[in-house]
């Protein structure tokens, strides 16, 4: 990237956490000095990557007078990981599925379909001209999920998510020479395939090292599921909110042990009664003890116990 998101916004969410730090012990002076640095970030990103005409965040070039590139890419939707965008923004968010956008069966392409040069040849194994990236789809998920969990927009919903999410679990997986499909995440993919690109280029050249891109460190897996499918939603302070984006199809789902502000919680759905015998409805425990419920899958916030159990402790199970 040429202005880039992937700078600009983790230093607006560092220089947010920095300012509630300071806060928090009561240093009003620097404080302020960090609100005002953050706002300033946020107003930059607002007013450089913002195109108003294809209402999207886009690249621009670092050269002096230059404007928006003019082509969407899937890195646009960064700014809602780090809580950056106006109410008004929300309109990027069409893009996702549209068949001309980015959508894909095994992920979302990392730049418009209906870009002319969308997957232009280039002799390189990593592009990001189109192919799906894994992490860049979970930087998406988990910008998805932070915009989900404001209820003031009608532009996207959990079915998108979900579907998204589908795609993620789709892709990574690999095919054997024996026929057998094994769990797998490589580099970039083939959105429409799911074919590992520079797996297959590299192999195709015969160039070492052998299976440079097994496990490829770039899956954000565990968090897109806990934080965003299931909706354990971490905040600071003393204060937690579950809210599930799950279909209300689903009749149930368990998450235990998870380590949280030094408690151990378990969240549990059980839309029946039949599965866990606890009750129906969504349940939340904090060391082994329940501290809250609902009926159904709306979102549900809480206050944890101010004494704090030993971490040693297990939850109930």
């Amino acid at each position: 990237m040429l202005l880039s998101i992937e700078i600009e916004h983790p230093e607006h969410r560092h220089t947010r956490e920095s300012r509630e730090i300071l806060y928090a012990k009561r240093n009003e002076v620097l404080s302020r000095q960090y609100t005002k640095k953050a706002e300033d970030l946020r107003a930059l990103v607002e007013s450089r990557l913002w195109n108003p005409k294809d209402e999207f965040y886009e690249t621009v070039p670092r050269d002096s007078g230059a404007t928006w590139v003019g082509v969407r890419e899937l890195i646009g939707y960064v700014p809602w990981y780090f809580g950056l965008p106006h109410s008004d923004r929300v309109v990027a968010w069409q893009q996702l599925d549209d068949p001309h956008g980015f959508a894909g069966k095994y992920g979302p392409t990392t730049a418009e379909r209906r870009s002319p040069r969308f997957r232009f040849e280039f002799p390189h194994e990593c592009l990001w001209n189109g192919p799906s990236w894994p992490f860049a789809t979970t930087q998406t998920l988990v910008a998805l999920a932070n915009l989900l969990n404001d209820p003031s927009q009608t532009i996207i919903g959990p079915e998108e998510y979900r579907e998204v999410l589908a795609g993620y679990v789709r892709s990574q997986h690999i095919q054997l020479p024996n026929g057998q499909i094994i769990p797998w995440i490589d580099e970039d993919l083939d959105p429409d395939t799911g074919q590992w690109i520079a797996r297959t280029i590299l192999e195709e050249k015969k160039q070492p090292p052998a299976n440079r891109g097994r496990y490829y460190n770039h899956s954000g897996f565990a968090d897109l599921i806990i934080t965003g499918l299931l909706g354990v939603r971490p905040a600071p302070g003393n204060s937690l909110t579950i809210h599930p984006l799950v279909s209300n199809q689903w009749q149930w789902f368990a998450l235990d042990g998870v380590p949280y502000h030094g408690h151990l919680l378990t969240v549990f759905y059980d839309k029946t009664g039949n599965r866990y015998h606890r009750g129906t409805g969504l349940r939340v425990l904090c060391d082994g003890m329940e501290i809250g419920s609902e009926k159904t899958l709306a979102p549900l916030t809480l206050h944890l116990p101010v004494k704090r159990i030993n971490s040693a402790s297990t939850a109930s199970r």
